[in-house]
């Protein structure tokens, strides 16, 4: 049975109003002695010390993890989220990214949080972080694990989340992510197509070893799966675009094909397309239609259909996990699949066998 102290009271919870005095009257400023010091210098065992300091922890007064040791949470460092991002926009991600941070940053002021933006490449010291911020959001896809600034987010002793966009992530198991299930939605994508009787759709896709790692499948895997649905001539229509020569690339597959539908890896693609068929006299969704991958858009006429990631429940998801993780260090990381679904449009919904 746990000694009590003075009129009854259990000496962990004495260690604790101590400790949480000492916090108070500042005595403690930011970094705690080790566990050895501090519990002699309060007459306790480590294992009364260890009750204490887990109940300031739970309480979100203090931090602890093996990097730092145990620090004192400082309200305005406690209430400041870090989001990061890379600098390359001719992926056609930035709309993506924007979204989800706005939805993000705006659930988290309304909890009374705040949020600041970087890059990758100013992540280079674990204490700067951690000075100031309480938790990390990152974007970004195809991270092959190695990546510098990943080394420094695996240090930090805050909740860091990754906006998952593969579904052959390196990262899951590493750290917390939240994302859709992109191969599922990838191939309801190809569902939706031939569900309004398309047969001849040609699929705009990336490189393979990009497709494997963001779809799980390969233009083989696609050309299985189209198969498997009857769609033989969809099946020999999987190309793979070469950003740089994307337009010219798109001449040639409307003039030699004569698809009856493109089914778009980007909007960035998808854009495009959209506009060399316009150039081409194509009308749309009449001659021929369009789906995108990720992202459409109201602003063409017909507008773009797509299957949608639901980047706007994403950034919200990714707000209530911060929240949620706060007061929970060394958790086992979560991960949580966001649902998605078929926005459709004017490029595709008026199709008519």
């Amino acid at each position: 049975m746990e000694k009590r102290h003075k009129q009854g009271q259990l000496k962990r919870d004495a260690a604790y109003e101590r400790l949480l005095e000492m916090i108070l009257n500042g005595n403690i400023e930011e970094r705690f002695p080790t566990e050895p010091v501090l519990s002699g210098q309060l007459g306790i065992s480590r294992v009364t010390l260890r009750a204490a300091l887990d109940r300031l922890a739970k309480a979100g007064l203090i931090s602890r993890s093996h990097y730092y040791g145990t620090r004192v949470v400082a309200g305005e460092k406690n209430r400041t989220v870090l989001v990061v991002h890379g600098d390359n926009t001719s992926s056609g991600s930035t709309d993506h990214i924007t979204k989800v941070a706005n939805m993000f940053e705006a659930h988290l002021k309304e909890k009374g949080y705040g949020v600041e933006y970087t890059s990758y490449h100013f992540l280079q010291s674990v204490d700067r972080i951690s000075e100031k911020y309480c938790g990390v959001l990152f974007f970004g896809a195809g991270f092959r694990g190695n990546e510098p600034f990943l080394h420094v987010l695996k240090e930090c002793p805050m909740p860091v989340i990754l906006n998952r966009e593969d579904h052959d992530n390196k990262l899951s198991g590493i750290f917390n992510s939240v994302g859709a299930d992109t191969k599922a939605a990838w191939l309801q994508g190809y569902d939706y197509l031939l569900g309004l009787g398309y047969r001849s759709i040609a699929t705009l896709c990336s490189n393979d070893e990009r497709n494997k790692q963001r779809m799980g499948l390969t233009s083989l895997d696609m050309a299985r799966e189209l198969k498997n649905r009857g769609a033989d001539k969809a099946a020999e229509l999987i190309f793979l675009i070469d950003p740089r020569e994307c337009e010219e690339n798109m001449i040639r597959i409307l003039r030699d094909c004569k698809p009856e539908a493109l089914y778009c890896y980007s909007g960035v693609v998808a854009a495009q397309a959209y506009r060399t068929a316009k150039e081409r006299s194509l009308s749309i969704p009449d001659d021929i239609a369009i789906l995108s991958f990720g992202e459409g858009s109201n602003l063409l006429t017909p507008s773009l259909s797509s299957v949608d990631l639901n980047y706007t429940i994403c950034g919200i998801a990714e707000a209530e996990l911060m929240l949620r993780l706060q007061n929970k260090k060394d958790a086992k990381p979560i991960d949580l699949t966001i649902p998605f679904y078929i926005n459709a449009k004017g490029s595709t919904h008026n199709y008519i066998l």
